[in-house]
């Protein structure tokens, strides 16, 4: 959403934003992201198929999804976050192990339209 990416600019982050699978598998392919957001919107097929095909070949990057709900996963790089403005920019900065602001790839909801 436009706010939290304007939120993550503010604080410094470098954003970049997408809708659909296939722009993020390139650009995760040609670029390198410290961290990959996806937001309680983006279905959660289309998660776990970046998660698991991304998280593997990317052992650095770290996934936050945002949840309604606190929601725990297996994976050690995968956090669940809060979509509220100060918690929000706390989850970021504890996926990112609270270093300097770096490079994150925002998954926005998905239409019919931008598919896969």
């Amino acid at each position: 959403m436009p706010l939290r990416a304007a939120l993550l600019r503010r604080a410094g982050y470098e954003v970049t934003e997408v809708k659909s699978l296939t722009t993020a598998f390139k650009l995760l392919e040609s670029e390198t992201f410290d961290l990959l957001l996806t937001c309680q919107a983006v279905p959660p097929y289309f998660r776990s198929v970046l998660i698991e095909t991304i998280g593997p070949l990317r052992p650095l990057l770290r996934f936050l999804c945002l949840e309604p709900d606190l929601v725990y996963y297996s994976p050690d790089y995968l956090l669940p976050g809060s979509s509220t403005a100060p918690k929000f920019l706390t989850d970021v900065r504890n996926a990112m192990h609270g270093g300097p602001p770096k490079r994150v790839l925002e998954m926005k909801p998905i239409s019919a339209r931008s598919g896969s």
